[in-house]
């Protein structure tokens, strides 16, 4: 069964802000997410970002957390490699364990 794909309001915001094919390959990453939310290319990040888990897909870092209990994946941010694939500002409030 696969996963279910929420997009935090600021998430959404940065994949409409991605040109078009960096959005198509975003999305062509986050599908295989659905299938897999725990591939072993995901990083599990430090500290604050704790619950956090990091893909890469080309130039482009998907930050996101996943809900086993509800089957959801819930993208978080999605940024470029000048951002480190982490939110400007703190993004610990918008998930984790909630």
């Amino acid at each position: 069964m696969r996963y279910a794909v929420e997009f935090r309001p600021t998430a959404a915001r940065d994949l409409r802000e991605l040109d078009a094919p960096g959005r198509c390959r975003v999305l062509a990453a986050v599908e295989l997410l659905r299938d897999n939310p725990h591939p072993l290319r995901a990083e599990l990040q430090e500290g604050q970002w704790r619950p956090y888990l990091r893909v890469r897909t080309g130039g482009y870092r998907i930050l996101y957390y996943v809900r086993d209990e509800r089957r959801c994946l819930c993208i978080v941010h999605v940024g470029g490699r000048h951002t480190g694939g982490r939110p400007q500002t703190d993004a610990a409030g918008e998930g984790g364990d909630g």
